[in-house]
């Protein structure tokens, strides 16, 4: 990596290494009618793979929903759920059993089981309850979805949002435009401090002089940082340069997408912009910093210190009271660590995360609004966030650093914004 000058210990500068790591949105712009078929039960995946049986290679997910809230209630998935556990059991196979699932259990249940069925002689998916066909596609639905003729709640939609949609969008709702798109969170228009005090713990001056930014609207945001998964989708689909950023051995999927450079996440960005219709960005340095606060002003959303259970970062390191920790020298899933109160994911720590922004030494003439500052040399550009090797103290809310714009590295990645219909 190209660097302008050497960054003093832990302060900021160019990307330099430490010397050792929902509210529920109704769609309703002319979404085709709905078939709803009661105590409908399939199989989604059965053999994976072909390879000599042992024990515990055979495993099964048993989904059964009968407790709907917002629809007829299903007698026989919850009362049947031991029987329809103990088949499989029976057969050799690892049950786990979800009953009454709601949104987040289900797709968690989910995502957990992918990782286990990999390898396995036999993975099997097995789900009773309410079931949707849309488009020629079958949709499994948890307890506490709202369903309506006509009209599909947030989680189901994959599909641009049209305006009356945008315009109906609260604080804390999520969208997602695609079937490979990010998912987006709605933060609320409001008004914050941007940067660190003098008193703070790790403070360079840089961060400074604080200042109040205002911003006059909502805006989305990603809820994870931008995805191996949903770059590689970028790639299938023939947008992103057609590059296949190295994953360096760690696994694509759901860890976020690495050796990715701010041109590579602009061509990200104008893939999907394209692809919805809509306008997809980078973050500003004021918005990303906003959103990792949400609210709060403290170094770290949570408080003054910080621990490895809380972020991915270099343990070997401490910051404010907390003991050292562990030092996975590598990348973990978006979704691992608690979100912050405005649903974000990952906002401290695990990858450092592209702005728009144009590097400045300070804040002295930054936008009041909350734009990004592209004025004056903008070879570098401005990272937030901190990442999995670097030190604790560079993982806070007011943190900056830059790097020039075609460079890649391992500890680098992006989240987008989303610009809405006021």
């Amino acid at each position: 990596m190209r660097r302008r000058r050497r960054p003093h210990q832990g302060g900021t500068g160019a990307l330099n290494r430490p010397p050792v790591e929902l509210g529920s949105v109704h769609r309703g712009c002319g979404v085709s009618t709905m078939r709803l078929a009661s105590a409908i039960a399939f199989v989604l995946a059965t053999v994976l793979g072909a390879m000599p049986g042992h024990a515990q290679t055979r495993v099964a997910l048993v989904i059964s929903n009968g407790g709907y809230q917002n629809a007829p209630v299903l007698p026989n998935p919850t009362n049947d759920a031991s029987g329809i556990a103990a088949s499989p059991e029976r057969l050799g196979f690892s049950v786990r059993r979800v009953i009454n699932g709601i949104f987040d259990h289900m797709r968690r249940a989910l995502r957990d089981f992918a990782p286990q069925a990999r390898g396995r002689e036999m993975a099997v998916v097995y789900f009773a309850g309410h079931g949707m066909e849309i488009a020629g596609e079958n949709w499994l639905i948890p307890v506490d979805a709202e369903l309506k003729m006509d009209i599909a709640a947030n989680h189901e939609a994959t599909a641009p949002l049209c305006a009356a949609e945008e315009q109906a969008l609260k604080p804390k709702d999520s969208f997602k435009e695609c079937a490979q798109c990010p998912e987006m969170v709605v933060v609320p228009a409001g008004s914050f401090t941007m940067g660190s005090p003098d008193s703070e713990e790790g403070r360079v001056e840089e961060e400074g002089p604080q200042h109040r930014v205002t911003f006059g609207k909502a805006f989305g945001v990603g809820k994870f940082a931008v995805t191996f998964e949903e770059w590689d989708a970028c790639v299938a689909d023939g947008g992103c340069n057609g590059y296949k950023p190295s994953d360096e051995g760690w696994g694509r999927g759901r860890r976020p997408a690495i050796n990715v450079s701010w041109d590579d996440a602009r061509a990200y960005v104008g893939w999907l912009s394209r692809k919805t219709g809509k306008t997809y960005r980078l973050l500003s340095e004021a918005e990303r910093e906003y959103v990792t606060r949400a609210g709060t002003t403290t170094p770290f959303w949570w408080g003054a210190s910080i621990s490895t259970q809380q972020a991915n970062y270099n343990g070997n390191y401490t910051y404010g009271t907390e003991a050292k920790g562990v030092s996975r020298r590598q990348t973990v899933p978006v979704d691992s660590f608690q979100p912050n109160p405005w649903g974000l994911y990952q906002v401290h720590g695990n990858v450092w995360e592209w702005t728009e922004d144009c590097w400045h030494d300070n804040y002295s003439g930054a936008p009041s609004d909350g734009s990004a500052w592209t004025s004056g040399g903008c070879s570098d550009r401005v990272l937030r966030g901190g990442a999995w090797y670097f030190y604790p103290w560079l993982l806070r809310a007011a943190f900056r650093l830059w790097n020039s714009t075609d460079s890649r590295d391992n500890v680098v990645g992006f989240r987008l914004g989303r610009t809405l219909i006021p």
